[in-house]
């Protein structure tokens, strides 16, 4: 008889949290912004660490058959393609984050003088 193991996953994703513009993480929104974003981090990896240790039960298992291992195999590519999404979407935000306190400075442009341009042959 072939055993089946189902690993619950609740389906999460990490939604942009970002305080308002103009706003970083030193004020009291963006900080709470952060903080809520690493708890739902620290939330989901600790997840994702159960169910691959659920899952180890099967391939230390002498007598698994390749119907557990596949289900296996299958249940470990889908805990890291949730991983990899929810890495994803907190490196956005926290990038969003980072341009949003960066202070904004206009870049001049200074053309070249036409003078020197015709002395280099450009």
């Amino acid at each position: 008889m072939t055993e089946t193991f189902s690993v619950p996953s609740p389906i999460t994703r990490v939604a942009a949290v970002r305080p308002l513009p103009g706003e970083g993480a030193e004020s009291p929104s963006g900080a709470a912004a952060l903080a809520e974003l690493g708890c739902r981090l620290a939330r989901q990896l600790f997840d994702a660490g159960l169910r691959l240790d659920a899952l180890h039960a099967v391939y230390d298992r002498p007598d698994a058959s390749r119907e557990d291992l596949r289900a296996a195999g299958i249940a470990v590519g889908d805990i890291l393609d949730r991983l990899g999404t929810m890495l994803h979407d907190t490196g956005k935000t926290i990038l969003a984050d980072a341009i949003d306190r960066m202070p904004y400075e206009p870049v001049e442009y200074e053309p070249t003088d036409p003078v020197r341009r015709s002395r280099r042959g450009l």
